[in-house]
């Protein structure tokens, strides 16, 4: 059992959270036990999200955003198809704690360890914010310390800013991609990073579903960090994070590889593999026959 404390809560962490429940553990049914539950319908008590769009409206993620100043306090089970796994699990937004209060067949490290990616980041960065600040010698001068100060907060500040004002986009005609008013030249790899800072450019989900779906079945490659490897059957899963989007990198299994893979988590990459989109919000970007090179 655990308890976790985060800074802020973020529903598509949330969403992202009970999804990769399903995804990664077979937990696909859940039931919201919300402190004022007359919000809701049993559609959304029973779905954090049918399409997984944050703004499904069938969905108890966007039911609760909606109400999460009328209703502080959720608890809700997540449990296998045929209730052999499960988790009970309670949020309260006032004490900003995320806490486990029951398990059965699950590994109650897995899922505090994917509690702590999806709620505790902001803690993590703020306390390493305060870290560098503290430790700065007392004989320092005044404006070396607010020159420090200013380099921790604009560290914190990039990826927000990166995420508002993304690179051109310069990856294939097929789309009538522009980059500086000219037309780009197809190539035979797309950058992923690319083709996702593209899609957070339209407006509407249906744009970038739309978007997205046209590049089904391409080569995409890219550079990043092994963030998971998990197996299912006799392939490899290996999860990494493009953009602030969770990406899985199938990957054929065999002795041979699961040594190499296993020497990858948490390293840097370079990867290319075909782009299987599914949807763009939550878990389901994937890549298929990837290749995978530590650099």
């Amino acid at each position: 059992m655990f308890e976790i404390k985060f800074t802020e809560f973020n529903f598509r962490d949330f969403m992202d959270f009970v999804l990769n429940l399903a995804d990664r553990h077979g937990l696909g049914q859940v039931r919201f036990y919300p402190e004022k539950n007359e919000f809701f319908d049993n559609i959304q008590l029973t779905h954090i999200s049918p399409t997984r769009d944050i703004e499904d409206k069938k969905g108890f993620a966007w039911a609760w955003s909606k109400k999460q100043n009328d209703v502080r306090k959720v608890s809700f089970d997540q449990f296998s198809d045929d209730d052999t796994k499960g988790v009970s699990i309670s949020i309260d937004l006032d004490k900003k704690t995320i806490r486990l209060n029951k398990i059965r067949g699950v590994s109650s490290v897995v899922v505090e360890e994917l509690a702590q990616k999806r709620f505790a980041n902001n803690t993590t960065v703020q306390s390493k914010t305060r870290q560098l600040t503290k430790d700065v010698p007392k004989d320092i001068p005044l404006f070396l310390k607010y020159l420090l100060a200013v380099v921790a907060v604009l560290g914190m500040l990039w990826p927000v800013y990166t995420y508002f004002f993304p690179v051109k986009m310069e990856i294939t005609e097929r789309d009538q991609i522009y980059s500086d008013g000219k037309k780009v030249t197809a190539t035979s790899t797309i950058l992923l990073s690319e083709l996702l800072s593209k899609a957070l450019t339209f407006d509407t989900v249906v744009e970038r579903q739309d978007f997205l779906t046209k590049y089904k079945g391409e080569i995409v490659s890219g550079e990043s960090v092994v963030a998971e490897i998990s197996r299912a059957g006799s392939d490899f899963l290996v999860d990494f994070n493009v953009n602030r989007q969770l990406i899985t990198c199938k990957r054929d299994g065999g002795e041979e590889s699961e040594k190499r893979l296993l020497l990858m988590k948490g390293k840097r990459i370079n990867f290319a593999g075909t782009f299987s989109y599914t949807n763009f919000y939550g878990h389901g970007l994937g890549l298929d026959n990837c290749s995978l090179e530590q650099i």
